[in-house]
């Protein structure tokens, strides 16, 4: 079955048409990477699949129809967005702000079992938000996202501005948590990070998508990553 499935769906800033004619999937247990430059239309497409901005077409979620739905009933039914800013609460400790995650959901996991899986958080629970590293913000907001036990995850730009031992962990911590249970969905100019992780990619330009395939089928044709991902070849 299809964790997600877009068909048709064009989105809108105010009067801007910025998203066209957008068709996807993501198969549940599996990470796809959406990549394109900067201002190519990923995070309108995250905002899209969330229902942070008005779009038309359809959009189902584990075989329901989430069209018509407000941002917060998708959500509460398991669609969780991590998005590029990290937006964590400075005055609350990080298990302060998990706490806050787990008050909105209706069935969360525990605290200390993301800790388990975050042993870097689990070391600075008590620490408020405003002292982290921009690294630490990030793994915070991943795991905020957790702690409410979603079926998708969507990663929008995860990797920007992090130090290389941070976008390491990340790795590490994805290629973990990825299974059967979780879907990811993954929006990054970094096309090394992504196609480490993903089993298929997209590539969106202008708010269209130009290409689709699997991840060995890009690696393959250093023309097209050039063309629209302006990088060579990854390296594994």
């Amino acid at each position: 079955m299809n964790a997600l499935e877009l068909d048709g769906v064009d989105a809108f800033y105010d009067e801007s048409h910025v998203l066209h004619d957008v068709s996807m999937t993501i198969s549940a247990g599996e990470i796809v990477a959406l990549l394109g430059r900067n201002g190519a239309g990923k995070t309108t497409t995250f905002r899209a699949i969330t229902g942070l901005i008005d779009r038309t077409g359809t959009l189902t979620h584990h075989g329901t129809d989430v069209s018509a739905m407000s941002a917060e009933s998708i959500a509460r039914g398991g669609v969780a967005l991590v998005p590029e800013a990290r937006r964590v609460f400075p005055s609350l400790t990080v298990r302060e702000n998990l706490q806050l995650a787990r008050d909105v959901c209706d069935d969360p996991r525990s605290i200390d079992s993301v800790f388990e899986q975050f042993e870097l958080l689990a070391s600075l629970a008590e620490q408020p938000g405003r002292t982290l590293s921009g690294g630490e913000k990030q793994l915070l907001s991943i795991a905020r996202a957790l702690v409410q036990d979603p079926s998708l995850l969507l990663l929008d730009e995860p990797t920007e501005g992090l130090a290389p031992v941070i976008v390491e962990t990340l790795q590490s911590l994805l290629q973990e948590i990825a299974g059967e249970k979780l879907t990811v969905g993954l929006a990054e100019q970094n096309a090394e990070f992504a196609l480490s992780l993903a089993q298929r990619a997209y590539i969106i330009e202008n708010g269209r998508i130009v290409w689709n395939d699997t991840v060995e089928a890009l690696e393959a044709n250093e023309e097209l990553l050039e063309r629209h991902l302006a990088v060579s070849k990854p390296t594994r």
